[in-house]
Parts: C-alpha cells; sequence; structure tokens
C-alpha cells in the first residue's frame, strides 16, 4: 500500500474527486457526478452516478491530473487563480499530512 494511505484510506480532494489506493501498491484518481440520461426507446430520464478512474503508479502523477482537469473547466482568469490557490492549499495540507 502507498505510504500516503497508512493512516486514512480515502482521501476527498473535492465533492467530486478523490484518491484511493489499488491493490498495486499505486493510486486511484476517482471522479464520480451524478447525470440524467434519456432511454432511448421510452424517452424516460433516469438519474445514475458516472464515474471515471485513472490509474497512478505515484501520488504526484494523481495530483497532477487532477489539477489538470481542475483547471480545465474554468470560465474566467479569477476561477483559474482561485482554483490553482484551493489546489496549491490542498496539496500543501496532504503533504503535511502524511510526512
Amino acid at each position: 500500500m502507498n505510504r500516503v494511505f497508512e493512516k486514512q484510506k480515502f482521501i476527498g480532494l473535492d465533492e467530486k474527486w478523490d484518491l484511493t489506493p489499488d491493490a498495486d501498491h499505486g493510486v486511484v484518481l476517482t471522479f464520480k457526478e451524478a447525470r440524467i440520461r434519456i432511454k432511448e426507446n421510452t424517452g424516460e430520464k433516469e438519474e445514475f452516478l458516472f464515474v471515471d478512474k485513472y490509474y497512478f503508479p505515484r501520488v504526484a502523477q494523481a495530483l497532477s491530473k487532477y489539477c489538470e482537469m481542475s483547471l480545465n473547466h474554468n470560465e474566467s482568469i479569477d476561477d483559474i487563480v482561485s482554483n490553482s490557490e484551493r489546489i496549491f492549499n490542498l496539496i500543501n495540507t496532504i503533504k503535511d499530512e502524511f510526512r
């Protein structure tokens, strides 16, 4: 198991993203979001949980991907600065907590 996960088995990054260990000493970055799909045959709306997983050998690589994905959906420079500061603080918290 990755050393970061010796104290806890889950690190929540925000409301949609989290980090968990995998069986091979790596890290899984998981994105979860409630979505609605429309069934083709009936036109009925159905809610489902969309899950996307990214596998990395190191926590630093997972956090890099999280930064990339989180900053892709900003609409203004102010949003980018705000999210960058939030991510920087989050990474420092993780670093301090798991040294």
